[in-house]
C-alpha cells in the first residue's frame, strides 16, 4: 500500500493512526464550500501541514487551500451578500444578549424565591426574542446562501475548474474515510458524515436536513 503511487489508488495514504474525527471534519468543511457554506480554513491549514492527516493530504491542500480562497474572496465581492452577513450578525448578538437577559432573571426568581408580573413576562418576553432573533439570523444566513449560489450559478463555466477539484479532492477524503473505516473494523453507522451535497460516490443517506440545517447525515459503504 505504502508504495503504491497516490494517483494509482483512489484514496489518500496516512501512515500510522489516522485521525478520523479531523479527517470527517475535514469532508464536511470542504463539502460545506461546494454547497456555498464557507467556512475559516485557517484551523484546518495548521493542523494539515502540520502532518495530522499525512503528506500526501498536505501535498494536495496547497492548491486546494488556494481554491478555497479565491471562492472566499469572490463571495465577499457579491452584492447583498455582506449586507446579510452583517443582519444575521447582529441577530446573532441580540439573540445572546436577550438569552442572557432571561437566564439573569429566571436565577434571579430561583434564588431570591419572588417574582412579580414584571418578572415573568421579562423572562418570557427574552426567551420570546431570543427565538425570534435565532430564526432571523437562520433566515439572513440562508438568503445570503441563495446569493452566493445564484452568483455562482451565473458564472457556472468561470468557477467550473476549482469546483470539480474541490468535488474530486473530498471524493478522495471521502474514499479514505471509508478505507480507514473498514481497516479499523469500525461500524460506519458509528462513524456516519454530515454533508450538504449527496453527490459522492460510496455514500449512503441516513437522515435527510431537518429545518434549520442543510446537512444529511451520511454512512459510507464498505
Amino acid at each position: 500500500m505504502r508504495n503504491m503511487s497516490s494517483r494509482s489508488r483512489d484514496y489518500f495514504y496516512i501512515k500510522g493512526e489516522v485521525n478520523l474525527k479531523l479527517l470527517s471534519n475535514l469532508i464536511t468543511f470542504i463539502d460545506g464550500y461546494l454547497a456555498n457554506y464557507l467556512d475559516d480554513p485557517e484551523p484546518y491549514r495548521v493542523k494539515i501541514r502540520a502532518g495530522a492527516l499525512g503528506k500526501e493530504i498536505a501535498r494536495e491542500w496547497k492548491s486546494i487551500e488556494k481554491s478555497l480562497l479565491k471562492i472566499a474572496y469572490t463571495v465577499r465581492r457579491i452584492p447583498k451578500v455582506k449586507f446579510y452577513l452583517n443582519l444575521s450578525l447582529f441577530t446573532r448578538i441580540a439573540s445572546i444578549i436577550f438569552l442572557i437577559v432571561a437566564i439573569v432573571v429566571a436565577f434571579t426568581v430561583i434564588f431570591t424565591g419572588h417574582h412579580t408580573y414584571y418578572t415573568i413576562y421579562l423572562l418570557a418576553l427574552s426567551l420570546f426574542l431570543s427565538s425570534l432573533t435565532t430564526i432571523y439570523t437562520q433566515v439572513y444566513i440562508r438568503k445570503m446562501n441563495e446569493e452566493i449560489e445564484r452568483y455562482f450559478n451565473q458564472h457556472s463555466e468561470k468557477y467550473r475548474f476549482i469546483r470539480e477539484n474541490l468535488r474530486n479532492f473530498n471524493q478522495k477524503l471521502i474514499n479514505s474515510y471509508r478505507f480507514y473505516i473498514a481497516k479499523r473494523g469500525l461500524d460506519p453507522k458509528k462513524n456516519s458524515l454530515a454533508l450538504y451535497n449527496t453527490f459522492y460516490s460510496g455514500i449512503e443517506i441516513m437522515k435527510k436536513p431537518g429545518l434549520l440545517s442543510k446537512k444529511y447525515k451520511v454512512i459510507v459503504r464498505i
